[in-house]
């Protein structure tokens, strides 16, 4: 969902934010899942 319009540095950053907290808390994996 318009992830298209996102420049790519940005995806990568926010891919890592989101591998680094979820290796910090496991548990927001099945929230976001949901």
């Amino acid at each position: 969902m318009g992830s298209c319009q996102i420049p790519k540095k940005t995806q990568a950053a926010l891919g890592k934010i989101k591998q680094n907290v979820y290796a910090k808390d496991p548990d927001k994996i099945h929230w976001e899942l949901k």
